[in-house]
């Protein structure tokens, strides 16, 4: 029998690859599955960077807001004694567990609620200031408070990177470099809102330092949306309806309820360029009293303030009467004694007003510079200071540089330097320039009264 023929037989199929039965399917074997997947956009980066830089620029924000919600009750000083140490702990943990922080409290979530309850939360905390004290009470605030935010805000720009189609190297150097970027941006929000935002503070509700933190709050709320924010309504009522610290008629009632207890009432307050502004009034021992912050700026007996054909001013401290003695000091030159109407006075520092007024009183010709044109309104509108005062509303550093340079230079009989009230003094009305100034601008027969510290160290 004939053998037949047998033709050669095609190579197997390799059943391994994919069956490339359409152009399309075909052009999918051809490219790479890394290829394959669709890179972010330029714009989707901007967008993320953008995203994140203001979740980390609303916690500077909210630095500062928070100190300056501290301030009133523990004092500036011990308010931000611990504040960075705090910044740097919370934010350290937002870098180094934002895994851990990611799974146990979704931050775009999170961040917004947290942010509408702090005031509340600070409401109940300030209840025990006097128990916890001017070290641990900022301390122990801050931790139950800003710090959970910041370690909050430090973790959303690296949930905006990990949402990025990228590169694992790439994801990683881009969460690096928002470290360091992080960092800056914090501190250059809060430095520049330190620098310029005291001028505006109490001039609107929002710019308080209960209202700069909402406006924190809604802001973070449009960048992260989410239905949870309902969960925040709570706090808000809780803050229109309850909490004293709101500079509003209602809650200063509330405050008053409070305070009558002690025989207090609040007639004034205000945030103002110096701190917190408070005029206080004792109806038990008849005394009022303006406050800026934890620091008294003077005070005077209330049968004094009732009695219209009053001359002098009866202060609570002698300390402000005591300043006007520069009158009394004898010199040593034998020229007569100028009468007063020919004299002139300049008082650094005015307080509620109690030496200008006295030198007014003896027909002084007075000049005044004041830094916070609030202190000059309220010491017109509750201490009687005489309007007919020239008062300038001007750092004190600027008036005397420029008045130094002057041609000819004012001189002055009496200056009186007073702008200590027991809290912390501005540095740069103590420099050897500053000192330097007044010395030029008093005459040479003139005396300077200065005060310093009311304890030595």
């Amino acid at each position: 029998m004939a053998k037949s023929k047998s033709t050669p037989s095609k190579p197997a199929a390799d059943e391994s690859q994919p069956a490339a039965s359409t152009p399309a399917a075909r052009e999918a074997v051809r490219r790479p599955a890394a290829v394959a997947a669709r890179k972010s956009s330029l714009p989707e980066l901007f967008f993320a960077g953008a995203m994140g830089a203001a979740v980390i620029a609303l916690a500077g924000a909210y630095s500062y807001a928070s100190q300056l919600t501290l301030a009133p009750i523990y004092g500036s000083a011990p308010a931000g004694k611990y504040h960075n140490a705090v910044t740097l702990i919370a934010g350290g943990v937002g870098s180094l567990a934002h895994s851990l922080v990611q799974k146990h409290a979704n931050p775009m979530v999170t961040l917004p609620i947290l942010t509408f309850y702090i005031p509340t939360i600070q409401f109940f905390l300030f209840k025990f200031s006097y128990t916890l004290g001017p070290v641990l009470g900022p301390i122990i605030t801050e931790t139950l408070t800003f710090a959970p935010l910041v370690a909050l805000s430090v973790v959303v720009p690296g949930v905006f990177i990990q949402k990025l189609n990228l590169s694992p190297r790439l994801k990683q150097g881009m969460e690096q470099g928002n470290i360091i970027a992080a960092y800056a941006l914090f501190n250059a929000t809060k430095t520049k809102l330190e620098q310029n935002m005291p001028y505006y503070l109490g001039t609107s509700l929002a710019l308080t330092s209960i209202g700069l933190q909402f406006i924190i709050a809604a802001a973070q709320a449009i960048l992260l949306p989410s239905k949870w924010i309902v969960l925040a309504i709570p706090s808000l009522l809780f803050t229109v309806m309850f909490n004293h610290h709101v500079p509003l008629p209602y809650n200063t009632g509330l405050l008053n309820a409070s305070l009558k207890a002690d025989n207090y009432t609040l007639l004034h307050r205000q945030e103002s360029l110096t701190g917190y502004l408070s005029v206080l009034e004792n109806t038990d021992a008849k005394f009022r009293v303006m406050r800026c912050g934890h620091s008294l700026l003077g005070g005077e007996w209330l049968p004094h303030l009732m009695t219209k054909d009053a001359k002098v001013s009866d202060p609570v401290f002698t300390v402000f009467t005591a300043l006007e003695a520069v009158r009394l000091v004898k010199k040593d030159s034998h020229k007569p004694e100028k009468a007063d109407w020919k004299k002139s006075a300049l008082v650094i520092g005015l307080g509620i007003g109690t030496t200008p007024s006295a030198f007014a009183a003896h027909g002084i010709n007075t000049t005044v510079v004041e830094i916070d044109p609030n202190v000059h309104q309220i010491a017109m509108d509750y201490f009687e200071f005489p309007k007919k005062v020239n008062t300038v509303i001007e750092n004190a550093a600027t008036f005397v540089h420029r008045a130094r340079h002057e041609t000819p230079v004012q001189k002055y009989d009496y200056i009186v330097h007073d702008v200590f009230t027991g809290g912390v003094e501005p540095l740069d009305l103590f420099t050897q320039d500053f000192m330097e100034g007044l010395d030029t601008l008093l005459d040479d027969e003139g005396v300077i009264a200065i005060v310093s510290t009311n304890s030595p160290k």
